[in-house]
């Protein structure tokens, strides 16, 4: 920050040893945290004198160095005896406190100011008119970070049981306050954690540094990997901000099955039988073919084939998971819905068996996002009052089927019997069947899904001659219920009114580790990028306001400030565990107005439900040039909403038209 002006050096005044009407308490100071690239504005200090005071000023240290950038009068004039480039500070009064903001304009970035993160110190101090004056001043660390950015993963996620997993990340970071890790998440919890390497020191233009670096577990996949998430992951610990792309593994578990399993030949035909193991080479020690318990083929682990009988020949193939999919998209596709007939369709050959391990999934992206709607037959994830079916499929005719089960958590909940009869344990569950050529479905329909219904499923096969043969678990996963959000209609500017509360609030699962939770996401009209609020906010952010038991956070890059009025979450005795409420306030300027405020159940990987809201600010000058008593229409558009203009202490403002009294100001 080179100077722009001749300096004013501070000269430190000792404070009297006299009664003062002021103290450290009386001038409240929250750190500035800066992103390149970015125009960052705060409110650094607030003042609140209790006495005749003369001027409070605001200074910028530098290896020593004081510069007064800006001075505020008790007469209410504001000077700037120096200049800083890309830095300013703005001070303006209120009845009780002195507000005094810093900006940090950051925006092209040169290379030497990627080294400015705390070089620089702002300090606020104020000077009473005491027969000795008397000075109190704090101040606190100039941070600055560079940007978060999307992190991506490679895409390959087949692999066989015996094979080493590898992954691939690429991340730009802030090498003073970011780190990168990749987890490896199987049911929702992480198994294990590979640090990443730290981030040098080669800027780009956001003073970010580019990482890409490769690694993966020491040891082979088991099938007990199947399903296993494996997540790429960026944390900027200065904003306390993450970003994370992710990959979920195919990893099937060695198992050995005919191509087909009916073969009609005549006499002198050329016939061929096709025996299929899942396994790499790796693992594998010998593939026999047998006939009537007799062994008339083999295959060893040195990849020598060979038969017993000079009419038989071998041959072996190696393949990787199957053939290719293959897509039919119907040309179609009609807003705004779907028509009768015009089917899409998706379909492959794949090496399976019973327990169906591999299986096919859809992915609908939008333009330009990396997150994915998804379907496959794997893994189901519910909201409470919603309808799921779950649909367990019997590679079996009626014929030689005892009994097919779905069972929950090892409980037994729907039953198809050998007289064709499904029933159900549960009054919320519905059964359907349905028989295809050697296929049986028993379909369990869960008509209101409640967090309950969480939990392993799987479908158990008894046939006529006692066999037995049980899928893998599916996991069903309730997250919660849709959030709901309460927005007061009435946003003033430039000041949040007590009580005018917002709430965002929902019921979900949770555990000791609270894996689910609700966040506040407000956005600026056309803007992605939002200030978010949650119960992952670091603690330097915040600004506690004893006297009126409000949490003050500001929201980086403008003069506005979200305003926690409390957060809480509680266990419950409904379906779900854990109630969580947000009530806050909202101190928005005019450039919020018909922006967007999103109420979001999530975790850490991804979001679940979503309810929004549009922004409607009541600018201050609304009721300018208004007659006493006038009343206008609310700017939110809302026919049965008016805004009443009153003259209060000589101007005109206004009150809502069902409210008696003025606001008070915060």
């Amino acid at each position: 920050m080179a100077s722009g002006g001749k300096p004013i050096p501070i000269v430190d005044v000792e404070e009297s040893e006299e009664e003062t009407v002021l103290s450290e308490e009386d001038v409240v100071v929250s750190p500035m945290i800066a992103i390149y690239g970015e125009t960052t504005t705060t409110k650094t200090c607030v003042v609140s004198p209790h006495g005749d005071w003369v001027h409070v000023t605001v200074t910028v240290e530098n290896q020593g160095t004081s510069y007064v950038i800006g001075k505020y009068h008790s007469d209410n004039s504001f000077k700037e005896p120096a200049a800083l480039e890309r830095l300013s500070a703005s001070i303006s009064s209120t009845n009780t406190d002195i507000e005094v903001y810093l900006s940090l304009d950051l925006q092209a970035p040169t290379t030497d100011m990627c080294s400015w993160n705390r070089k620089y110190k702002f300090l606020c101090s104020i000077t009473m008119n005491d027969s000795i004056s008397t000075r109190v001043y704090k101040g606190s660390q100039i941070y600055i970070t560079a940007p978060m950015s999307d992190v991506s993963i490679d895409s390959n996620v087949h692999y066989n049981e015996g094979e080493k997993m590898t992954f691939n990340c690429s991340m730009k970071g802030d090498p003073n306050y970011s780190t990168a890790n990749v987890e490896l998440i199987k049911n929702s919890k992480i198994l294990y954690t590979i640090p990443g390497p730290v981030f040098g020191t080669d800027y780009i233009f956001n003073c970010s540094v580019v990482l890409n670096w490769s690694d993966g577990p020491p040891t082979p996949l088991t099938s007990q990997e199947h399903d296993l998430i494996v997540r790429c992951v960026v944390k900027n610990n200065l904003l306390n901000e993450t970003r994370n792309s992710k990959k979920k593994l195919n990893v099937p578990a060695a198992d050995v099955a005919f191509q087909k399993y009916s073969y009609q030949a005549l006499t002198t035909s050329r016939q061929e039988i096709e025996c299929i193991a899942r396994s790499p080479m790796s693992i594998l020690q010998e593939l026999i073919i047998s006939k009537d318990d007799i062994q008339i083929a083999a295959f060893n682990s040195s990849g020598v084939a060979s038969s017993t009988d000079r009419r038989f020949s071998t041959n072996i193939q190696e393949y990787n998971g199957g053939s290719k999919p293959i897509m039919k998209l119907h040309p179609d596709i009609y807003e705004p819905f779907a028509r009768r007939g015009l089917n899409h369709i998706c379909s492959t050959e794949h090496v399976g068996d019973e327990n169906n391990d591999n299986f096919l999934e859809i992915q609908i992206f939008q333009p330009g996002s990396q997150r994915a709607f998804t379907y496959s037959n794997k893994i189901a994830e519910a909201l409470t009052t919603s309808r799921q079916e779950i649909e367990c499929i019997a590679r079996s005719p009626m014929s030689i089927l005892q009994e097919l089960i779905i069972s929950k958590d090892d409980t037994l909940i729907a039953t198809l019997n050998s007289s064709g009869v499904a029933s159900s344990t549960n009054g919320r569950f519905s059964t359907n069947i349905q028989e295809y050529d050697g296929e049986m479905r028993l379909t369990l329909s869960i008509l209101s899904v409640d967090c309950q219904d969480q939990g392993r499923y799987n479908c158990k096969l008894i046939t006529t001659n006692n066999a037995t043969r049980v899928s893998p678990n599916m996991s069903f996963i309730v997250e919660g219920s849709k959030p709901t959000m309460t927005l007061h209609p009435d946003i003033y500017e430039p000041f949040a009114r007590r009580h005018f509360n917002h709430i965002c609030s929902t019921e979900h699962t949770g555990d000791e580790n609270n894996d689910n939770f609700l966040e506040i996401q407000i956005f600026q009209p056309g803007s992605q990028r939002a200030f978010t609020y949650s119960n992952k906010i670091a603690e330097v952010e915040k600004m506690f306001d004893s006297t009126n038991n409000i949490t003050y956070i500001n929201i980086t890059g403008t003069t506005a400030q979200f305003l926690l009025v409390s957060h809480t979450s509680s266990s419950s005795n409904l379906s779900c565990n854990i109630n969580e409420t947000i009530t806050f306030l909202l101190d928005l300027t005019m450039e919020f107005d018909n922006g967007t405020i999103k109420c979001v159940l999530k975790d850490e990987m991804e979001e679940f439900s979503t309810v929004e809201s549009t922004i409607t600010v009541i600018p201050v000058n609304y009721c300018d040039g208004y007659e006493n008593r006038a009343f206008r229409k609310h700017p939110n558009n809302d026919c049965n909403d008016y805004i009443e203009c009153t003259e209060y202490q000589g101007r005109m403002t206004y009150y809502n038209d069902h409210n008696v009294a003025p606001r008070e100001k915060m």
